[in-house]
C-alpha cells in the first residue's frame, strides 16, 4: 500500500468517527429535548386536572371544619361527609402525589373509626377541645397536601436530564424529594 492510500484511509476512518460522534450527540440531545417535553406534557396536563378537581375537595374539607366549629357534630351529618370525601377520593385519587395519597388514606381511616361511634359518644369526642384539635389537624394537613400538589406552597421541577423508565421509578423520585422536605 502507498502511502497516499494509508493517508486517504486514515482520513476516511477520521471522518467516519467524528460523523458518529457527532451524530450521536445530536442524537441524544434531541432524545433529552424530547424526554423534557413529555414531563412537561405530562405535568401541565396533571397541574390541569388537578386545578379542575382539588378546588371541590378543598371546598369540602373547610365547609366541614367550619360546621365542626359552629356545633355539634351528628353521626348522620359524619357518615354524609365521609360518603361525599370516598366518592371523590374515588373518582380523582389517581391525581393524588404520593404523599397525598397517604395522607388521605390516613383522613380515611379518622373517618372510619369516628363513623363507628354513636352520636353520643361522637358529641362527647367533640366536646374535648383536643379531640377537635386533632381532628381538625388531619383535616388541615390533607388541604395542606392538596395545596402543595397544585404548587401553591412548593413548587418542584423535575430534572430535565432525569429519564423515567418505569411509574415506580417516578413514585420513588417523589418519596425522595418528599423524605428530604
Amino acid at each position: 500500500m502507498t502511502t497516499e492510500i494509508i493517508v486517504a484511509l486514515l482520513t476516511l476512518f477520521s471522518s467516519l468517527v467524528v460523523a458518529f460522534i457527532t451524530s450521536m450527540r445530536v442524537a441524544s440531545t434531541e432524545s433529552q429535548k424530547l424526554r423534557i417535553e413529555i414531563q412537561q406534557t405530562y405535568a401541565n396536563k396533571l397541574l390541569e386536572r388537578r386545578l379542575d378537581t382539588y378546588p371541590t375537595i378543598n371546598e369540602l374539607l373547610s365547609s366541614f371544619i367550619k360546621e365542626i366549629r359552629l356545633g355539634p357534630l351528628s353521626k348522620n351529618r359524619l357518615q354524609e361527609f365521609r360518603s361525599q370525601i370516598e366518592l371523590l377520593d374515588t373518582k380523582h385519587s389517581v391525581l393524588f402525589s404520593a404523599h397525598t395519597g397517604v395522607v388521605f388514606h390516613r383522613f380515611l381511616m379518622t373517618l372510619a373509626i369516628l363513623a363507628e361511634d354513636s352520636d353520643g359518644a361522637l358529641e362527647k369526642r367533640f366536646a374535648d377541645n383536643e379531640e377537635v384539635r386533632e381532628f381538625r389537624h388531619r383535616i388541615e394537613e390533607v388541604e395542606l397536601a392538596l395545596k402543595t400538589d397544585l404548587g401553591i406552597y412548593v413548587v418542584e421541577f423535575a430534572d430535565p436530564k432525569k429519564g423515567f423508565e418505569s411509574y415506580q421509578a417516578i413514585v420513588d423520585t417523589i418519596a425522595q424529594s418528599q423524605a428530604k422536605n
